[in-house]
């Protein structure tokens, strides 16, 4: 009896198994249908959004452009820039007066040494803002500098020439400058302040171009 009671137990968890390793499989199968459905929905997305581009590039053929109005900005930017070349090139195939010089004095061996030439003097040029950053130079001034870009490389390189007494005294006079402006442009062009509408001093000096915002 004992020995029965032992057998039926191991048949029953020999069926639990199996039930278990039948549902796992069929679980594993939906899976693989959920997957390969979402998979035919993919490709069929694609498809869908191929064909809507192919259609709007074939309406875009037949779209009359009369204004750049019509265009995003970046496509105006480069039309713009394309109408630029076009005015140079147009110029350039229709000038009775200039010639185009097709004879240059330069040599190939010339035109690398420049180019040798150019790219040391940047590259100096950008370490040396570098170390006029790092010495402390005045903000509006390395803006300056900055802004003439690689034709100012000699005077960056001579700025990092300064002694320290120098430099103090550089930012010093370089500080005061800005801050007289406005009072040297009221005196150039003899303008009464005390005449100007409220608020006007304050516009002229508040530019973009003034001393001031350049600290």
């Amino acid at each position: 009896m004992k020995k029965s009671k032992l057998g039926n137990k191991h048949l029953d968890k020999s069926q639990e198994a199996y039930d278990l390793a039948v549902e796992s499989e069929e679980a594993l199968i939906t899976q693989k249908e959920e997957i390969a459905g979402r998979t035919e929905q993919l490709y069929a997305d694609m498809a869908d959004a191929e064909s809507a581009y192919m259609a709007a590039v074939e309406e875009n053929k037949t779209i009359r452009i009369t204004s750049l109005d019509q265009l995003t900005e970046a496509d105006r930017a480069y039309v713009e820039a394309l109408q630029g070349h076009y005015k140079q090139i147009e110029q350039a195939s229709t000038d009775m007066f200039n010639k185009i010089e097709t004879e240059v004095e330069d040599t190939s061996t010339s035109m690398l040494e420049t180019l040798k030439h150019n790219v040391q003097a940047v590259d100096d040029w950008a370490n040396n803002l570098q170390t006029l950053t790092d010495m402390g130079v005045n903000e509006g001034m390395l803006t300056i500098l900055r802004d003439m870009g690689p034709a100012g490389a000699g005077h960056v390189q001579a700025l990092t020439q300064m002694s320290t007494e120098e430099l103090a005294e550089f930012n010093a006079i370089f500080e005061k400058s800005g801050d007289t402006a406005g009072d040297n442009l009221m005196k150039a062009f003899d303008i009464k302040e005390d005449r100007l509408p409220q608020g006007i001093n304050e516009l002229i000096t508040a530019t973009d171009t003034s001393l001031d915002r350049r600290f």
